[in-house]
């Protein structure tokens, strides 16, 4: 029997696939529980209708996360602490904090989509990766003493 997963079914198909199956598998366990559906001509227009909308929108997700990276990649964060004599920060500059200061310039950016191996703690001028999309970019921290 020809059907259209709706839901992911491990080893047997992903949401959206269209495969054969059999006819009792298909009867007793995928469509009661409605984790597929029979490939009618509706069904499958329907389910191409989706993949469609699914596609154009990874693109534009795509499109606007470049446009984004280069907005960040030229981008400058500056913050000001006390130092040491060494120039060691007393308080380093950590993910949260840079993520704060990007939503300051009006940029929705997660710590997590920071990639750092710890705080900021020398004064001085500091790269940091941004990933977006599978995309990354470099922004610039400076820290200064303050």
């Amino acid at each position: 029997m020809k059907i259209i997963f709706l839901k992911t079914v491990q080893n047997v198909g992903a949401a959206g696939e269209v495969k054969d199956v059999a006819e009792g598998f298909a009867r007793n366990f995928l469509l009661p529980n409605k984790l597929a559906e029979a490939a009618t001509a509706a069904a499958l227009k329907r389910a191409k209708n989706k993949v469609d909308i699914k596609q154009h929108r990874d693109s534009k997700i795509v499109r606007d996360a470049g446009e984004l990276l280069d907005i960040i990649s030229k981008m400058v964060l500056t913050f000001k602490g006390m130092a040491d004599e060494k120039g060691t920060l007393f308080s380093g500059i950590t993910a949260e904090k840079i993520s704060a200061g990007l939503r300051s310039k009006g940029l929705d950016m997660k710590a997590k989509q920071l990639k750092m191996d710890g705080a900021l703690k020398k004064i001085g001028t500091h790269s940091v990766v941004v990933n977006l999309g599978g995309k990354q970019a470099i922004i610039k921290i400076v820290l200064a003493r303050g």
